[in-house]
């Protein structure tokens, strides 16, 4: 099972926060007061729960990791047509670079196989995309990388 990413456990200790504030427990006796608390925590925990696991493989919540590689670029960003995409392996790796929407959903499979450890530019034609923006995804092994990339208009 994959591990579930920092930011879904923050966004999630939001959303219990903003359950309890939203609906505060009605003045009753300590007896009532205690049983309501108790089925009221049941459900925030259940909600909270529905979100980590609906999100958990979501790769817009995809937090960076340490370790595999450094200094993940793209430029130009904005570009119109190609762009460059710049990174460091600190060992051999597998990677993978894909092109998400803002939904998380692949729109391009720009490179695929095995790298070295050291420098590396993959070069990615970006015509084929409407203008918008754009999540590059970044997989070196087990590590995930994503950023923010924007095609313009020519």
């Amino acid at each position: 099972m994959k591990k579930v990413r920092s930011t879904i456990i923050i966004l999630a200790l939001i959303l219990t926060v903003n359950l309890i504030q939203a609906a505060p427990l009605p003045m009753t006796s300590d007896d009532n007061r205690q049983e309501l608390f108790v089925d009221y925590m049941s459900e925030i925990e259940a909600v909270t729960l529905d979100f980590i696991l609906s999100n958990m493989n979501n790769p817009l919540f995809d937090m960076e990791e340490e370790g595999l590689f450094d200094d993940l670029t793209v430029y130009p960003n904005p570009s119109s047509n190609r762009a460059f995409i710049d990174f460091k392996l600190d060992e051999h790796a597998v990677v993978k670079v894909r092109v998400l929407n803002m939904l998380g959903q692949n729109v391009l499979n720009v490179f695929e196989g095995d790298k070295y450890a050291g420098s590396h530019q993959i070069v990615m034609d970006v015509d084929r995309l409407q203008p918008g923006t754009y999540l590059i995804r970044l997989t070196a092994n087990e590590t995930v990388r994503t950023i923010r990339f924007v095609k313009n208009t020519r």
